[in-house]
This record gives C-alpha cells, sequence and structure tokens, in this order.
C-alpha cells in the first residue's frame, strides 16, 4: 500500500467521523420537527410554537426547562397546512424567567431560546357555543397592558366569519353569563354575548 493511498483512505475516516459528528447535534431540528417560536400569554405561561410533519407523533413527551428547572408542555394541533400540523404548547412558566435561557424537548428534538419581555402583551380569547362553556379560540396580542373592561372587535371564530366584540376580564365568573356553566379560566379576552353586534 503506499503512502498516497493510505493518506487518502486517513483523510476519508478522519472526514466522515466530523461529519457525522458535527450534523448530529442535539440541538438541531429533525426534517419533521421546527421550533417556530415561544411567547407569554399574560395569566397563562409560555406559548411555545412547533410545525411537525403530519405523521409526527404528536402524542409524545414534551418538556420545558428554564434555569435548570422543568415544566411539562401541554400540546394541542392548532392548525393542519398542507403536509404539517402547527402545534401550540404551554407550560406554567412565569414571566420571573425572562431573559433565562430555555431548552425545549418534543420526543427527541431539542432546541434553545432567550425568554423575552411579554411584550407586546398577549391574553387569551375565549369564546362560548351553544354546545359547552367558555373554551379558547385564539390569543390576542397589544401593545400594552389589558384592564377590565377593554374592549376589542376580533374576527377569530371560523363558525362565525364577522367581528365580534371581546372584553377583557379577570376571570369567567366576571365575564357575561352566555349560558349553562362557567369553569374558571383565568384572565383574558371574552366573547359579550350581552352586546348586540
Amino acid at each position: 500500500m503506499s503512502k498516497g493511498f493510505r493518506f487518502s483512505v486517513s483523510l476519508l475516516l478522519v472526514l466522515t467521523f466530523a461529519l457525522a459528528s458535527g450534523g448530529t447535534s442535539a440541538m438541531a431540528a429533525s426534517e419533521n420537527v421546527y421550533f417556530l417560536g415561544a411567547r407569554f400569554i399574560v395569566g397563562k405561561g409560555l406559548l411555545v410554537t412547533l410545525k411537525v410533519s403530519e405523521d409526527t407523533d404528536v402524542t409524545q413527551s414534551a418538556s420545558l426547562v428554564v434555569n435548570g428547572v422543568e415544566y411539562a408542555l401541554d400540546c394541542r394541533v392548532a392548525e393542519t397546512s398542507g403536509k404539517f400540523l402547527t402545534l401550540r404548547c404551554v407550560a406554567g412558566v412565569s414571566t420571573d424567567s425572562v431573559g433565562g435561557e430555555a431548552t425545549i424537548w418534543f420526543g427527541p428534538d431539542s432546541f434553545t431560546t432567550t425568554l423575552k419581555d411579554p411584550r407586546p402583551w398577549c391574553y387569551s380569547v375565549l369564546d362560548y357555543t351553544l354546545e359547552g362553556p367558555w373554551h379558547e379560540i385564539g390569543t390576542y396580542c397589544q401593545l400594552r397592558a389589558a384592564g377590565v373592561g377593554d374592549a376589542v372587535a376580533l374576527l377569530l371564530n371560523p363558525d362565525f366569519p364577522v367581528y365580534w366584540t371581546y372584553i377583557y376580564e379577570e376571570s369567567a365568573a366576571d365575564a357575561i353569563d352566555c349560558g349553562p356553566g362557567q369553569p374558571e379560566l383565568g384572565n383574558g379576552y371574552y366573547y359579550n354575548c350581552g352586546l348586540a353586534q
């Protein structure tokens, strides 16, 4: 075996090892999971948005580690677009963690981000249906903190494609009663069924 041939084989082995170890970083997204962002929703916690391929098991374990503390992520499919699903995952992380480094785990995939001050201020938007009590239909973000009685006109409910008025309240108990059953959902913009649309 010539020296040139041995050198080429050795170089090939070194390059193969370097590429194999560098290309399997734990912090890199797989081809099936993409991190879209994380932001605070006032009164709820940290909202993490992921995009996953349609064949991804959306029930796999998801968690978040901030400043050494682990939080469970509750993930739900928010929308379907082509061959991808958008997941919205919520963790009960307080705004005291602003500036902390967060590691987000979804199954074997992980991502890192720095948690930022919750501005714009984002709030849950809650609606009522004839089938049941209050439920969240989206989020609304604004440049200042909301105050009780603030009203916004939003087009968020796909069942009714018109603008409806939502009023900021501290709890479901403070919202106008639209029917039976009002579970405690915390602060947010509630549909005001007492106003004429």
